[in-house]
């Protein structure tokens, strides 16, 4: 869970979504990030890769760029967060598309209350894998020394 307060002091209560909300959410972003031809150069771990993006700034920024405008686009993407904002709230309030209809100050945090629901429902899903990842591939098994 995560919270926040708006400029007027409106409480944002940010739930993650239940796990087969997540799992949906997971196939839609990974099918739009398939479309794209990410360079990643010879990285063998997530530092390197993070080190070659630092590298291509411009690049990258062009590819976040794209698949945020592809999942912006995309009805499934629409539908699914859609969904998981459900299980948020807004000064007590869950929060629906009525929601951003009848409070006005409510659409002004319409794309981050988005992005920090998708962020708190996949992010515990990733955080052990990335975690494994950020080891270097080319590691020696100490049995072959």
């Amino acid at each position: 869970m995560k919270e926040f307060y708006t400029d007027k002091g409106v409480r944002v209560v940010i739930n993650p979504a239940p796990t087969r909300m997540a799992k949906q959410l997971k196939q839609v972003i990974l099918k739009q990030l398939r479309k794209h031809d990410i360079e990643i150069g010879d990285s063998k771990s997530i530092s390197d890769m993070l080190n070659y993006f630092r590298k291509n700034s411009s690049q990258f920024i062009n590819l976040l760029k794209n698949v945020w405008i592809d999942l912006e686009t995309d009805d499934d993407f629409e539908r699914i967060v859609s969904a998981c904002v459900e299980k948020c709230t807004f000064d007590g309030i869950g929060i629906t598309d009525d929601l951003f209809d009848n409070k006005e100050e409510a659409k002004e945090y319409y794309m981050q209350i988005r992005y920090d629901c998708v962020i708190e429902t996949l992010k515990p899903f990733f955080k052990r894998t990335l975690g494994e990842l950020s080891v270097p591939l080319n590691t020696k098994d100490d049995s072959q020394e």
